[in-house]
């Protein structure tokens, strides 16, 4: 073994250590060159090639090697100014209760800044913290590099049901988790991952749990690593829609059932759902369900500052959405809404 390898191979085990100890559920490596041929599978456009890369098309910010990972979430039961104190309500995908994708990031540069220091003790010397580029709900195609890094199996319904990693409490795969990328400076050398068998076998419950038929049987059967026989519809898929501004189709406003972002539906049905009772973070917490008067009652300003540093402030989320949402909801209740 060169030197090369072995320093690799010793930086890949305190990093793999490190993502366990910060309590990620499940991680996964792969090499920059296996990374790069992903995004060319994907046919990622070069736009969002650069837009991580610094101008570089070649490799997503120079990543010499990536680590994926997974993140459990819990039910999301917490208290906010928008909680739902009687009259009607809204309610959010579990997913989105907390900014559990801030709770990621902040985890991953724990991980990272853990590895540096650990690394220096055995005369390491690896780049600083902010070399370590850090992804979440990124452009780039997270959930087909989890498959490539054997960190799980997409289900029928489109979402990664990620493997427990080593040591982990808890089941052995969950689709309760949320992904993120670490694109890291140097290379971990790490061995060709194995994909995972995907386990729907004949089970349909997400596809007949969706309540706009967004998932439907498609004539082939999916692969080793692949969602099964099954189709997604995204014009028919309600998360889709709701942080989309505008007059909502018949089938999406008669399926919205008082939600106000995401939708659960597909992922209730499925066996492996399971969230973590366990799961903690500080970060963005709206909990849910969550008062439709109290969204109305917001203008744009007051509304983005309650809503700032949540899973809902994105720039490309619309308040007016949201607003159409919590009115349909107070139609809904008879409750009314301006």
């Amino acid at each position: 073994m060169s030197d090369r390898e072995g320093g690799a191979a010793e930086i890949r085990r305190l990093l793999s250590g490190n993502l366990t100890a910060a309590g990620f559920y499940g991680h996964g490596f792969l090499s920059g060159e296996a990374f790069g041929g992903l995004l060319d599978r994907m046919e990622v456009p070069t736009e969002v090639r650069r837009r991580y890369a610094g101008g570089s098309t070649e490799r997503a910010a120079g990543a010499a090697s990536v680590a994926v990972v997974a993140l459990r979430y819990g039910e999301g039961e917490f208290e906010s100014e928008f909680g739902a104190a009687g009259g009607a309500s809204v309610r959010l995908a579990r997913f989105a209760r907390a900014n559990w994708y801030r709770e990621l990031s902040s985890r991953l540069r724990t991980a990272v800044e853990a590895t540096i220091a650990q690394a220096a003790q055995e005369g390491l010397v690896l780049p600083p913290a902010k070399a370590w580029h850090r992804l979440v709900n990124s452009g780039l195609p997270e959930k087909p590099a989890a498959v490539a890094a054997g960190l799980g199996w997409l289900g029928r319904n489109g979402i990664l049901a990620a493997a427990k990693g080593e040591g982990k409490p808890g089941p052995a795969f969950s689709s309760a988790a949320v992904l993120g990328l670490l694109l890291c400076p140097v290379d971990l050398d790490p061995p060709a991952a194995e994909p995972l068998a995907q386990r729907c076998g004949s089970c349909r419950r997400c596809i007949d749990a969706c309540p706009a038929g967004a998932l439907e049987l498609s004539d082939e059967a999916g692969g080793a690593s692949g969602g099964g026989a099954q189709a997604y519809r995204r014009e028919r898929c309600i998360q889709h829609w709701t942080a989309k501004a505008g007059e909502l189709p018949a089938r999406i406003e008669t399926a919205l059932d008082g939600r106000l972002y995401g939708c659960d539906s597909c992922l209730e049905a499925c066996p492996y759902f399971l969230t973590d009772k366990d799961a903690v973070t500080s970060l963005g917490r709206l909990g849910s369900p969550l008062s439709a008067a109290r969204i109305l009652e917001l203008d744009d300003a007051a509304l983005r500052r309650a809503l700032a540093g949540t899973a809902l402030d994105r720039s490309w989320m619309s308040l007016d959405a949201f607003r159409r949402n919590a009115r349909l909801a107070l139609g809904r209740s008879g409750c009314g809404g301006r």
